[in-house]
C-alpha cells in the first residue's frame, strides 16, 4: 500500500482519526510548499498571538500611573 492510503492507516494507528492529523497537516501548510515543522510551528505561534485578548491597561498610559501606587500601598482586587 503506498500514497494517501498508507498515511490514513499509520495515522489510524498512532491517532485513532486520520481525518484529525489531515486537517492539522492543510491548516499549518502554507501552499504550493510541503509540511514542515519549523513552518507548521511559526504558523500555529502566530495564530496564537493573534487570539489572544488585547490587554485592559496599557503599562505607558496614564491609568497605570493611578493603578501602580494603589497596588504598591496593597489597595486592590487581590490585597484581602
Amino acid at each position: 500500500m503506498t500514497g494517501y492510503g498508507q498515511m490514513r492507516n499509520t495515522l489510524t494507528t498512532l491517532y485513532g482519526s486520520p481525518s484529525t492529523i489531515t486537517r492539522e497537516l492543510q491548516r499549518n501548510t502554507p501552499t504550493a510548499l510541503p509540511y514542515g515543522s519549523h513552518t507548521a510551528q511559526l504558523t500555529c505561534a502566530s495564530r496564537r498571538v493573534a487570539a489572544r485578548p488585547a490587554g485592559k491597561l496599557d503599562f505607558s498610559g496614564v491609568g497605570w500611573a493611578t493603578v501602580r501606587p494603589l497596588l504598591d500601598c496593597g489597595t486592590g482586587p487581590r490585597s484581602r
